[in-house]
């Protein structure tokens, strides 16, 4: 794992409604639009005053990409003010080149696509028009090792977190984004793991992010070599402790789930033809930077 200042982006989640729904998407965008949100436009650029050091303050990209700072969502551009986070990010952002979007296009991105090729040095655009193959999020480490080491030993080494960047949320900062998505499905918002977006916020130690690896890493499955599933599936894999407590959370069963048996898990069953960062085939439409 990195820190976040060693990361290479530092992405604000202004929504998590999506109109896609992906399988195996890391913000589980199938169960969160129960507990949709926009991020209020003041808390945006409070966070973009914080984090407006981090491109040129913190270490070179390890990979050797410039470093950003994004908006992402689910979808952004279905904010409802949209336009003013642009607003707020040419501002906050001197540098063009360091301004990143994250989108799957769309009629509203149409709306905006003259406004948003001024503004950011880096745009994102997968129209999920291509095949894409999404390793399961939900797919539960702990319930496929009984090794506990083991287990840490992979999630540590996690490609996710390793080679893309945390979260920030309205809740506060994560040092994954699917630590933010189940801290956002499994706890009531007094009791959340985030922490406070404060001044160089990306300066701190992992150690202090420790609460959130303890609770969420064992729930996922993206740093497991496991089988993907294609994107326009529209299901989600789950194995049956993960099934228990999205349901409590819920307060119904979520539809749209694979319930995966994990009885004789072994890594080593998939991991020769693993490569859970190709997700896509590169597209002409990505503008800057490699994928993660």
């Amino acid at each position: 794992m990195r820190a976040m200042s060693e990361q290479w982006a530092i992405q604000i989640d202004v929504t998590n409604r999506c109109p896609h729904g992906c399988s195996n998407c890391t913000r589980l965008t199938r169960h969160v639009q129960e507990t949709p949100y926009f991020m209020p436009v003041e808390q945006f650029r409070e966070i973009l005053r914080c984090a407006a050091p981090f491109p040129t303050e913190s270490p070179p990209d390890p990979e050797g990409r410039t470093k950003v700072i994004g908006i992402i969502g689910g979808e952004p551009t279905l904010h409802p003010q949209f336009t003013e986070l642009v607003d707020a990010i040419e501002e906050l952002v001197p540098d063009r080149k360091h301004r990143g979007l994250w989108t799957s296009l769309g009629p509203i991105y149409r709306e905006h696509q003259a406004r948003c090729g001024e503004v950011f040095g880096f745009q994102n655009k997968n129209a999920h028009d291509k095949p894409c193959w999404h390793q399961p999020v939900a797919v539960a480490a702990r319930e496929l090792m009984d090794d506990t080491r083991a287990m840490w030993k992979l999630i540590w080494d996690c490609w996710l977190q390793t080679h893309w960047c945390g979260s920030i949320t309205p809740r506060g900062v994560y040092f994954c984004e699917v630590a933010a998505t189940w801290d956002l499905l499994l706890r009531p918002e007094a009791e959340s793991l985030a922490l406070p977006v404060t001044d160089h916020f990306w300066n701190r130690s992992m150690i202090d992010f420790h609460p959130q690896m303890k609770a969420y890493c064992p729930l996922c499955g993206l740093a497991m070599p496991l089988p993907r599933r294609r994107d326009t599936d529209r299901r989600d894999d789950i194995t049956p402790g993960n099934l228990k407590l999205l349901t409590d959370a819920l307060g119904h069963e979520p539809q749209d789930v694979v319930l995966f048996d994990p009885t004789g898990y072994r890594p080593e069953t998939y991991a020769d033809n693993w490569h859970p960062r190709r997700y896509r085939e590169p597209s002409p439409d990505d503008v800057g930077n490699p994928q993660p």
